[in-house]
């Protein structure tokens, strides 16, 4: 699950896992939902952009973009 978070005025220990467990149950609606945080850690978003484009087809573009490279998904 990915958490909105401000670095300039929070961090990482702000959101103990205590915190987060709460975050969980109320986005799933559960309250007492049994929820094991196994880490905490921050993601940053990036982008990049292609320099040439393939002509394709559809089925081919959609396995070329499910295997895009990503790093690890870390959100908070």
């Amino acid at each position: 699950m990915q958490v909105p978070y401000f670095p300039p005025v929070q961090s990482l220990a702000d959101f103990p896992a205590s915190k987060c467990r709460d975050i969980l149950r109320k986005a799933a609606g559960l309250p007492n939902l049994e929820v094991d945080v196994r880490t905490v850690k921050t993601w940053n978003m990036s982008a990049q952009v292609a320099e040439r484009f393939q002509v394709m087809s559809a089925v081919d573009w959609l396995a070329t973009v499910s295997a895009a490279t990503f790093e690890s998904t870390e959100a908070l």
